[in-house]
C-alpha cells in the first residue's frame, strides 16, 4: 500500500524513531476511522528522548503520545533521541569516610534531583539515597547511611523537574 492511501475505513500512521530508541507501533500504521492510536517512545540505554514531532510539531521529550479519533492520512510522529551526558571521574569525589559522592560540572543541567544506588562487587544491592539540587547548582553531593565498600558499584542519575533522567554515571567504582 502506497502511503497515505485511503483503503476502506482505515488511515495510515507514518511512525519512526532516530538510532537512540524506539518508538512501537512503528513504520506505517493501519488505523480504523475514528479510532485512537498510542505510540510509545523509548531510549536505549544510554540515550534519552531529546524530543518527539507530531505532524512535525515538536512536542517535548514525551515518552508516549495518542493520536485521538483519526479520520485522515498523512499523519506522522518520529522519536529524536541524544546520548545521556555521563559524569566522568573527574566530576566526582569520595569523601574520606566513603559515605558522601560530590558531583561537579552542573553548570549546564538542570537537574532537581541527584540519585543514587550502591551495588557490592557481585552487583547485590546495598543501598539508596537522593538529595534535591539547587537551581543553577554547580555541584551537589549524596549522603548514604554506610561508607561505600571496597570494589563496590555505584550508579548516579540526575534528574529533571518532571522525574526524568537527564544524565546518569553507570559505574563508579571505589
Amino acid at each position: 500500500m502506497d502511503n497515505g492511501e485511503k483503503v476502506e475505513d482505515h488511515y495510515t500512521i507514518q511512525s519512526g524513531a532516530d538510532e537512540g530508541g524506539t518508538i512501537s507501533p512503528n513504520g506505517d500504521v493501519m488505523v480504523s476511522s475514528g479510532e485512537a492510536q498510542t505510540f510509545t517512545i523509548l531510549p536505549k540505554p544510554g540515550y534519552m528522548i531529546d524530543h518527539v514531532d507530531v505532524d512535525d510539531v515538536n512536542q517535548g521529550a514525551i515518552s508516549y503520545y495518542t493520536f485521538p479519533s483519526v479520520s485522515a492520512d498523512g499523519h506522522t510522529i518520529h522519536a529524536c533521541f541524544k546520548k545521556a551526558y555521563e559524569l566522568l571521574d573527574e566530576n566526582l569525589t569520595l569523601s574520606e569516610d566513603a559515605k558522601t559522592i560530590t558531583v561537579s560540572g552542573l553548570q549546564s543541567l538542570t537537574a532537581s534531583t541527584l540519585s543514587g544506588m550502591v551495588f557490592d562487587e557481585k552487583g547485590q544491592f546495598l543501598c539508596y539515597a537522593d538529595v534535591p539540587v539547587s537551581a543553577n547548582a554547580s555541584s551537589a553531593s549524596i549522603s548514604f547511611d554506610t561508607a561505600i565498600p571496597e570494589n563496590a558499584a555505584v550508579k548516579l542519575i540526575l534528574l529533571d523537574a518532571e522525574s526524568k533522567p537527564l544524565c546518569m554515571y553507570a559505574s563508579l567504582t571505589k
